[in-house]
């Protein structure tokens, strides 16, 4: 794999590793969005729905309140044949299908219901005698109207019998299925839970919505809905699906209003638009991977080209690590521009490092000229191995005498070193120092028969012009190095100036 096909791998995977890791905490925002914007839906709907609901109800109660008070209709000494009459014009208008007067015991007095009708015995009658307050039957078949009804009670004011009218379930019905989304929908409970209507599926009818085969979240209080306060609570119901249902009594009847979100059909609809902008941003980042390899190919390139031309001469095994093979490369690179043994530039790269700092920084520079006395002697009487040994040791202290980042230290030759340096502010602070080197390298070496003396003679030239090279500096450096060994050795020498010298 080349350098440009593993870059644009990594960018590949960074990509879209960055891409998901944005993608995740704005899913968590819209998911929590979406549940949030989908229980505000309930609470919507809800309202609607009972608002709807109440004004049938109320509707038909208020007509029975003024019904229940009318003069002629409380009079005792009218018979009741001729009340019933008088409600035929607000049953045709309220298109009502019961509107009906009855005496105390239960007898209906009514042109649609026939005079022979007794609900003497039905419950809410007898709850309507016994409160004195409105009542609400349970769901009823009409023989009439062959449909469900829930017949309403009022008392009369003088107490000689009861309004009574009938609310179709059909119409409840239809109020429930008027629906904001269709992934909400209501249904129509009584107090013990047991569904009265449901708006898709009267097949659930009769059962009871706190018993079924579903895990809930949050416990309804139905104490909390008695006392007229809307409850709410999330659920998986028996299809595994996340719901959130909303709980409310009906004033004026035996009914709660339940409002219900099944949040897994509401984000397959709002899913579509996340992932369509999901697959919009992949699309893009795609894009832009595909355009950033494309440059990056033509950037490595040439990198690509050296790397396998350096096969030639790496290792094998380098191959199968493109960082090792890069290491081996600078390595290489380094054996190169460095001399192995003494750890110092060679001249080659001495020279160019040296001229670009002389044209890059234009200050006051110094050229040490630094030759090793007596090496030639030790290499014929005591080996090379010696020599080697003393140059090494040699480097060691000009490297640590001129350690500074900007001195710039090179081998100009088997013994010559060479020392470019800024790093002194007079003349007395560059002669201290190289007072110090020479003192510093003077010793002797033996290898138990032979002791040979050894020194270093120097040569300091400054840069005295401002378009002075490092080669013409060398040179006159060079010129001085040779004066101190003829003066002497174990001395340096400054080119052009015979008054300072120390030996």
């Amino acid at each position: 794999m080349t350098l440009a096909q593993k870059i644009q791998l990594s960018i590949t995977r960074h990509i879209f590793l960055a891409f998901f890791t944005i993608l995740t905490p704005l899913f968590s925002i819209w998911m929590y969005k979406v549940i949030i914007n989908g229980k505000e839906l309930v609470h919507g709907n809800l309202t609607t729905a009972y608002n709807h609901i109440s004004s049938l109800v109320t509707e038909q109660t208020d007509l029975l309140d003024a019904l229940a008070s009318d003069p002629i209709l409380i009079n005792k000494n009218i018979p009741f044949n001729y009340k019933e009459g008088l409600l035929i014009p607000y049953q045709n208008s309220f298109d009502l299908e019961v509107l009906a007067i009855t005496d105390c015991k239960g007898n209906i007095y009514s042109k649609t219901e026939g005079q022979n009708r007794n609900i003497y015995h039905r419950d809410y009658f007898q709850q309507a005698l016994k409160t004195n307050q409105l009542t609400m039957s349970e769901l009823l078949y009409s023989n009439v109207s062959k449909s469900h009804v829930y017949i309403l009670c009022k008392p009369l004011k003088s107490n000689i019998g009861m309004i009574i009218s009938s609310i179709s379930l059909d119409e409840v019905s239809t109020i429930l299925n008027t629906m904001l989304d269709d992934s909400i929908y209501n249904v129509l409970i009584n107090y013990d839970g047991d569904i009265i209507s449901h708006a898709y599926d009267q097949n659930k009818v009769h059962l009871n919505i706190f018993k079924k085969n579903s895990f809930t979240f949050d416990q309804i209080d139905t104490r909390k809905i008695a006392l007229g306060q809307r409850v709410g609570g999330y659920s998986i119901d028996e299809n595994s699906a996340l719901t959130y249902s909303l709980y409310t009594p009906l004033k004026n009847t035996p009914w709660v209003l339940v409002s219900k979100i099944n949040y897994n059909k509401y984000l397959m609809d709002e899913a579509a638009v996340f992932f369509i902008s999901l697959f919009i941003g992949l699309f893009v980042s795609g894009i832009f991977a595909y355009k950033l390899r494309t440059n990056i190919f033509s950037i490595t390139k040439p990198v690509d080209n050296f790397i396998e031309d350096s096969r030639l001469f790496l290792p094998q095994s380098s191959d199968d690590n493109l960082i090792n093979h890069l290491n081996d490369i600078m390595n290489i690179s380094r054996d190169g521009m460095y001399c192995s043994r003494t750890h110092v530039l060679n001249r080659k790269y001495f020279l160019l490092h040296g001229n670009f700092l002389m044209q890059e920084h234009k200050t006051r520079y110094a050229l040490l000229f630094i030759d090793l006395d007596n090496l030639k002697q030790i290499n014929d009487n005591l080996g090379h191995k010696y020599g080697d040994d003393v140059i090494s040791c040699f480097a060691h202290q000009i490297r640590t005498m001129f350690d500074h980042p900007d001195d710039l230290i090179g081998r100009y030759g088997g013994d010559e070193f060479i020392v470019l340096t800024s790093n002194f502010k007079t003349t007395a602070q560059l002669t201290d120092k190289v007072s110090q080197l020479i003192n510093q390298v003077s010793g002797s070496i033996s290898n138990g028969q032979h002791k040979i003396d050894f020194s270093t003679s120097i040569g300091i030239a400054l840069n005295t012009k401002a378009n002075e090279t490092i080669i013409t500096m060398i040179n006159h450096a060079d010129k001085a190095v040779y004066q101190s060994k003829r003066e002497g050795k174990a001395c340096y020498r400054f080119y052009q100036d015979p008054d300072i010298l120390v030996c």
